[in-house]
């Protein structure tokens, strides 16, 4: 039978000796850091924005700022290049603080932009001295983070913030119910099961699992997230993608939810997504958005991709990553080494 878990909770540091404690636990969209420090002159909690970004420090106790997401989707929904929001506040007013950009540190600045900067916010602090920094995240602004931080972790009950944390997932995990099996074996079981639950935004191979078992066990959900891609072809133009495989898994999402009966949601406009993907997006691997290219041209009009001519100033080989080769798309056309479109 499932027992109760405790999520959320990260405490790093070598063990027997910790230098500092560190513990966090989050809501939907913030989170909320307790810091334990050694006695030290200059206890710092460093902020890094490695692409273009924002940071500034307001009044005594706040950071906020923006920078742009990099890699794949996260659990927002962001793509990369996107630009993610967030405010930051302390428990107290901060001691010093001061930014830097690269390798070098402006001690006392208060306000930084650009690529490779950073914050730091800093206490002098006894041994065992606690310091607490709650963050709101959000994809439209800072004054929407500000929002949903006063919202979601209104106050600054640590501990009643995560034993809520915990109550929620453990009504999320509480959908499956097993008997029997040993102790490792239902933690197995519930760890995987807590993994299918993060994460949902990024379609990439959690459409092959993940969102068809959310179908049977909280549809609700799936619905949700489908809408969400719905809104997102009616803003951009494009439904969402994996942004790294072939295919297109956010129309798998959708048509495996709609085969089982699940149709809370705009189904005209999800297929006019569903076919514009389908037909006006590259399949290119690691840029499976966009408009097509010659090469998809080929495929509808030959039924199989050439192999790209190894010259430097071909059009296409520019949008694939060096870990592509431009010979070709082995799993499509296995047999072809080097075709032409003709």
């Amino acid at each position: 039978m499932r027992k109760d878990i405790d999520v959320n909770v990260v405490e790093p540091g070598t063990p027997g000796s910790p230098r500092h404690k560190i513990r966090e636990t989050s809501t939907n969209h913030a989170i909320i850091f307790r810091f334990t420090f050694p006695k030290s002159e200059r206890s710092n909690i460093l902020f890094s924005v490695f692409d273009a970004g924002r940071l500034s420090f307001t009044g005594n106790n706040v950071l906020n700022g923006q920078g742009h997401l990099r890699g794949y989707q996260n659990s927002l929904g962001i793509r990369e290049g996107k630009t993610l929001y967030f405010y930051a506040e302390f428990n107290r007013p901060i001691a010093f603080a001061g930014t830097w950009r690269g390798d070098t540190v402006g001690a006392g600045t208060r306000n930084i932009e650009g690529n490779r900067i950073g914050a730091f916010a800093g206490y002098s602090t006894s041994g065992n001295e606690q310091v607490e920094l709650k963050v709101g995240i959000s994809a439209s602004s800072i004054e929407d983070a500000r929002s949903v931080l006063e919202k979601e972790i209104p106050d600054w009950n640590f501990d009643r913030t995560k034993s809520q944390t915990k109550s929620l997932w453990n009504k999320a995990l509480g959908l499956i119910t097993v008997q029997g099996g040993t102790e490792n074996q239902l933690e197995t079981f519930y760890t995987a099961l807590y993994r299918t639950m993060g994460q949902k935004s990024n379609v990439w191979n959690a459409y092959r699992c993940a969102y068809p078992l959310q179908t049977i066990i909280d549809p609700s959900l799936n619905m949700k997230i489908i809408r969400k891609f719905v809104r997102d072809y009616e803003k951009t133009g494009w439904l969402p993608s994996s942004q790294a495989m072939i295919g297109n898994h956010t129309a798998a999402v959708i048509t495996d939810a709609y085969m089982k009966g699940l149709r809370d949601f705009n189904v005209q406009e999800a297929y006019a997504g569903m076919r514009k993907n389908a037909t006006e997006a590259t399949m290119i691997p690691w840029r499976d958005e966009g408009h097509i290219t010659e090469l998809e041209k080929c495929y509808f009009d030959k039924g199989y991709y050439p192999a790209l001519p190894v010259k430097p100033d071909m059009k296409v080989e520019k949008l694939w990553k060096k870990r592509a080769k431009p010979t070709g798309v082995p799993s499509i056309s296995a047999n072809i080494t080097s075709a032409p479109c003709l």
